[in-house]
Parts: C-alpha cells; structure tokens; sequence
C-alpha cells in the first residue's frame, strides 16, 4: 500500500461541494403523475435537515421520465428552496433531454 497518495479531498478547490449533500426525491402520486405539494414540502424538510446542501436529478431522480416543463418546475423549486434556506444546490442531468420530451 502506497503511504504517499495525498487525502482526495486536499486537491479540492475551495469552492467544491463538501460535507453531506442530500438527494431530492420526487414525489409520485396518482397516475405516475409528480405530486408538486409533496415534492416541495420533501425540498423543505430536506433543507431544514441539517445537510450541507441538495441536489437534485442525480441517478435517483427520475430525470429520464421528465418532461422539460416538468424538469423546469423541479429546477425552480429547488433553487427558490435552497436559496430561502441559504443553502448550495445542484441540479444534474443524467439523461439527453430528447429523452425527457419522449414521455410529454
């Protein structure tokens, strides 16, 4: 085992994410249709958590399945969210947006 590798997180520049981030679930309801209440209620309670910051659309979020209008909503209640709460936020993508307008 090397002993000279520097920690990863030494390299970081200062501005990196750090700490312990937390995924924005989407709420789903009836007929596999986004449950906006609850999804905005899930946001908040995600930011008064104590985490370090939110990002959402990561793996779990079910990007592929968005519409863009859709995507656009997520995006904007995440950071109207994160910003009341001054918290960092990060908005992925895993997914072509061609994909996304497949499903609308």
């Amino acid at each position: 085992m090397r002993t000279d590798l520097d920690d990863h997180l030494t390299n970081l520049p200062a501005h990196a994410p750090r700490g312990v981030w937390g995924a924005v679930m989407l709420a789903i309801g009836d007929h596999d249709a986004i449950d906006w209440s609850a999804t905005e209620e899930t946001i908040a309670r995600l930011c008064a958590s104590g985490v370090d910051g939110i990002y959402s659309n990561g793996t779990a979020c079910e990007f592929h399945c968005q519409t863009e209008p859709e995507f656009d909503r997520l995006c904007g209640l995440v950071a109207g969210t994160a910003g009341r709460a001054h918290l960092p936020f990060q908005i992925g993508i895993s997914q072509s947006i061609r994909a996304s307008r497949a499903r609308g």
